[in-house]
């Protein structure tokens, strides 16, 4: 099983970078491109939109990928069990436990 997680993990890591590395190159290339122009876009009143256009949505995309990607990593290490519950249900299926005994321990446990 922790097999499956590192390799999750691996695959999550490569396509985020597969999807991040280009978007950060336009992210970083686009603003830089628009001082070549001299085309409408850039003379006069459209200057500061297109700007701020070329600055946010990039920005967003980076942070919207960046999230997923930590979200990804991070849910598949908060939906492990509990080893120590999964002791106790074990030793509880071999016998070794009384309900009673599973019930205190599992309530102790559950309660940290």
């Amino acid at each position: 099983m922790a097999t499956d997680n590192a390799l999750t993990q691996t695959l999550l890591i490569v396509i985020a970078a597969i999807v991040f590395l280009p978007v950060l190159m336009m992210a970083v290339a686009m603003p830089i491109m628009g001082l070549w122009g001299g085309g409408h876009m850039w003379n006069g009143t459209g200057v500061s939109w297109m700007w701020a256009l070329l600055s946010i949505v990039p920005l967003l995309l980076i942070l919207g990928v960046g999230y997923l990607l930590y979200r990804g990593v991070r849910g598949s290490e908060t939906n492990r069990p509990d080893p120590a519950l999964e002791a106790l249900r074990a030793a509880y299926a071999r016998g070794d436990l009384t309900d009673e005994e599973f019930e205190t321990r599992r309530e102790r446990l559950t309660r940290e």
